[in-house]
């Protein structure tokens, strides 16, 4: 059960700004939706009004430049996206007993093969395909490093109680 934790603390930081890029993608959102009805400009200088605005830009230039390009050119429908969300969820058995990240490692290369194979069949043609799929599968990468960027700076935003992060579930996210 420890494990389980803090495997799915890890994930949250790459998968919650999939989210966001998926349903942005799917509503066709010029800018970047983040929740509860609230929508982010891709203009910058609206950003700077925020403490968190020059993270936000970078998220926001990610998904609007990579994340749902991506999306768009492979025209992600619902089963990739529970695939490509499945695939960033087990994208690292990092920290897991080794019985642990065998799981993990079968699950990931599970849902790569089913998500490559409802490209190809969707496609039909094999070069386009593969470069659809790595075009996908790039954007695994780049969440990733996004999350990895996001969790120093959430953390100190909990650990000095900045940036109206409050209360016990960003805690426990954030300050591992």
């Amino acid at each position: 059960m420890k494990y389980l934790g803090a495997f799915l603390q890890r994930q949250h930081l790459f998968v919650s700004p999939f989210l966001l890029f998926a349903y942005t993608y799917r509503i066709g959102n010029p800018g970047m939706v983040a929740g509860l009805g609230q929508a982010f400009s891709a203009d910058s200088r609206a950003l700077k009004k925020y403490e968190i605005g020059d993270f936000l830009e970078r998220m926001i230039n990610l998904g609007q430049n990579e994340v749902i390009p991506a999306f768009r050119d492979t025209q992600m429908d619902d089963g990739d996206y529970v695939l490509l969300k499945n695939i960033l969820i087990f994208h690292s058995a990092h920290g897991l007993s080794e019985p642990s990240a065998a799981i993990v490692r079968e699950a990931r290369k599970k849902y790569e093969w089913m998500l490559s194979r409802r490209i190809r069949q969707r496609l039909k043609d094999d070069v386009d395909a593969i470069y659809k799929i790595a075009k996908l599968m790039g954007t695994v990468k780049s969440l990733v490093e996004l999350g990895f960027k996001r969790a120093p700076y959430f953390s100190r935003c909990v650990a000095l109680n900045i940036c109206g992060l409050r209360g016990r579930l960003p805690a426990d996210v954030y300050i591992l």
